[in-house]
């Protein structure tokens, strides 16, 4: 075909090579110009999605996340986006390395994003992706403004002015107080400034307590000094209300076991022994001595009465108990009706004998 090989050698290895010139292509061996261009955007398209050693280091150096991802936030109720606030921008300030650059920094913000807040936010990715305010920064900042309240600090500051214990425990109106002054931004306010409304807040009980006590200067101190005296007054209130319940219990103890004076004996209880000498001069002291009163039997919801009020359950007198009272234990109304009609059922059951043994008389 006219082809030839040239042989040359050469000058600083003193090898031998080969040249052969280029076989010359005819138009019927040249492919179509679509079918290069074809080849050419097919080579273009595989280079570009292979990744490069620049991207493989990048991503082989990244190191790992430490901190767990937050709960998505809804948007439904917005008490619960300081939280997620707070929670998204401490991990993109741990683990901004692990998550990539401010692009995809706002792009991993987005998507710890659902339902209201998510539709709400969208209109500002479109409008800022691809431009410079695409930041994370600017997310926030887009955040605050749609779910944000602008009024919270003045709004806490308020709540400082009309904050009051009442009759919640110290403990608790402190976690209260102390919340409030965070969201009011006056955590760094002066110890007699903060000691002020705290003061003023307290109740009555809280407050006897501390007048004869000396005020530390310093707001901790003062806060340890009112947790201690609060203690204390729990502790005293619990003690009284244990005493009442326990006073309660032994007046109506007292009353249910008293011993009952009248008391009617069974005719066959042997006769005791009498010495005749001491029975006169008992008789004489009885004679002479002015018998007692007895009480009068009252209904169950006046004792209700005489026990809540410390009175005497018996006579309802002050300043003693039951055995302190000079009156006998009332009677028993129903057992005297009781009484009654067994004398007035012996008495017929008698009289029908009676007329029964005459009439068996008669008949003789």
């Amino acid at each position: 075909n006219g082809r030839w090989i040239r042989v040359a050698r050469d000058q600083d290895s003193g090898e031998l090579f080969y040249n052969a010139p280029e076989p010359h292509q005819t138009e019927s061996d040249q492919a179509p110009s679509w079918v290069a261009s074809l080849i050419s955007i097919l080579t273009q398209f595989i280079t570009n999605q292979r990744p490069t050693q620049s991207q493989i280091e990048v991503a082989e150096n990244r190191p790992r996340n430490s901190q767990p991802h937050p709960e998505k936030f809804s948007g439904i109720d917005n008490s619960q986006y300081p939280q997620f606030r707070s929670l998204i921008e401490e991990k993109l300030r741990i683990d901004a390395n692990a998550i990539g650059n401010e692009e995809e920094r706002v792009w991993y913000g987005y998507g710890r994003l659902t339902d209201v807040s998510l539709r709400r936010i969208h209109p500002w990715i479109e409008f800022a992706k691809g431009k410079e305010q695409f930041t994370f920064a600017e997310f926030l900042d887009w955040l605050d403004k749609e779910f944000g309240d602008p009024e919270k600090i003045t709004k806490a500051i308020n709540k400082l002015n009309s904050i009051r214990q009442g009759n919640r425990s110290f403990r608790e109106f402190l976690q209260d107080f102390e919340q409030t002054l965070l969201e009011a931004q006056a955590w760094e306010w002066t110890d007699d400034a903060k000691k002020g409304y705290l003061r003023t807040g307290l109740n009555m009980d809280l407050i006897d307590r501390l007048v004869s006590q000396v005020e530390p200067r310093r707001y901790d101190d003062f806060v340890s000094q009112l947790r201690i005296a609060s203690d204390k007054l729990e502790a005293l209130k619990a003690w009284d209300s244990r005493r009442e319940r326990n006073c309660g219990t032994v007046a109506q103890s007292s009353y249910g076991l008293e011993p009952q004076e009248d008391v009617d004996h069974m005719d066959w209880e042997p006769t005791p022994s009498v010495n005749v000498s001491a029975a006169q001069r008992k008789f004489k002291g009885k004679m002479n001595h002015k018998p007692r009163a007895r009480a009068t039997c009252v209904s169950q919801e006046e004792i209700g009465r005489r026990i809540s009020e410390g009175l005497c359950i018996r006579c309802g007198g002050q300043q003693h108990i039951i055995k302190g009272s000079s009156l006998l234990l009332p009677l028993n109304p129903n057992r005297h009706n009781w009484n009654q009609s067994q004398k007035s059922r012996i008495a017929t059951s008698g009289v029908a004998e009676v007329g029964n043994n005459a009439g068996d008389l008669g008949k003789e």
